[in-house]
């Protein structure tokens, strides 16, 4: 078989292991993984001939995937989301495309927890203003005996709620599909509504896929329900957050600050919210950890061999056929 490999974490010394996997059982390797995503023409340019590709977050549209090489037969994404992938043509095209869900959960619950003390104890302001040679010892507002809000729980989300909890915090939660005996193992409250987890919570949460139903569910109506001076956490995905509208809270007061590892556009492009002491952004990187990457990688791997081989693969989100 011949393997293209383009998921970002492959450019990383740490995934030699995963590489000289692939290659002990694929007969041609192409590594063309780079720090960013790759363009549509990018892509085109050396994908003739290949049986599978492990996709990063290069765009596979209906429009490039018509222009796909008849031998392609498996997109295996490293990583979870799938938004960058057209599955009903990818569906039509005979095109198996997999995830690797879990691999990372661990790492994105640590970068939202991360991202959650460093917005509520003004963790990043307070450095840079030591570094700056000022001694300015603004008293923030603690997590203990406070409520944080979880949308999604997931396996991220739940690895959060474990966390925060061990932190002293209450948990509320929405998820369509309620793991009812996590929550109760965890202490997390009663199974709510959106709105409902909005106004109880200090700390909000998000960890939604981008889909029809959650794009913008953070809003200036749903932002209107919260209660005054809460936080936001978005280590999920950008679509979910109307970037106008939560600016609008944080300069008004009705949000005391916001979290985000996330972007409707990556690289965001600047914005007035970028400018505001009590925002902390970092890059998408909340899945990039040496563990997360090697266990991503190696999923990928299996998924796409597995698929190749037998025409079908657990982790298929576009087409399942048997009893999988």
């Amino acid at each position: 078989m011949k393997v293209l490999v383009t998921g970002a974490g492959f450019c990383k010394p740490v995934m030699a292991g995963n590489l000289e996997y692939l290659r002990s059982f694929a007969d041609e390797v192409i590594n063309f993984a780079a720090a960013r995503p790759h363009t549509a023409e990018e892509i085109m340019g050396v994908w003739d001939g290949v049986d599978g590709i492990i996709a990063g977050l290069e765009p596979y549209t209906a429009e490039v995937l018509e222009k796909a090489p008849p031998t392609l037969k498996v997109i295996s994404r490293y990583g979870v989301g799938v938004n960058n992938i057209d599955l009903e043509a990818a569906g039509k095209r005979g095109i198996l495309v997999t995830n690797t869900p879990g691999a990372n959960s661990m790492a994105v619950a640590e970068m939202t927890v991360g991202l959650m003390l460093a917005v509520v104890r003004r963790i990043p302001a307070d450095s840079a203003a030591v570094k700056a040679g000022r001694w300015e010892r603004e008293m923030s507002v603690g997590l203990e005996g406070r409520t944080l809000g979880i949308l999604g729980l997931g396996a991220i989300g739940r690895h959060v709620a474990r966390v925060s909890g061990a932190l002293g915090m209450h948990v509320a939660a929405y998820d369509p599909f309620w793991p009812e005996r996590f929550a109760e193992e965890c202490g997390v409250a009663r199974k709510m509504s959106v709105d409902e987890v909005l106004r109880v919570s200090d700390v909000v949460s998000l960890h939604l896929p981008a889909m029809e139903g959650t794009f913008d569910i953070i809003n200036r109506e749903s932002i209107a329900g919260m209660k005054d001076g809460a936080y936001l956490i978005n280590a999920a995905r950008g679509e979910l957050v109307d970037m106008d509208a939560v600016y609008e809270a944080l300069k008004s007061g009705k949000l005391a600050g916001y979290g985000a590892d996330a972007f409707k556009r990556e690289p965001p492009e600047r914005h007035p919210i970028m400018g505001l002491s009590n925002v902390v952004m970092t890059a998408h990187t909340g899945a990039f950890t040496e563990q997360a990457a090697i266990h991503m990688g190696r999923d990928a791997i299996d998924n796409l061999r597995t698929a190749l081989e037998t025409g079908d693969c657990p982790t298929a989100v576009n087409r399942k056929k048997g009893p999988l």
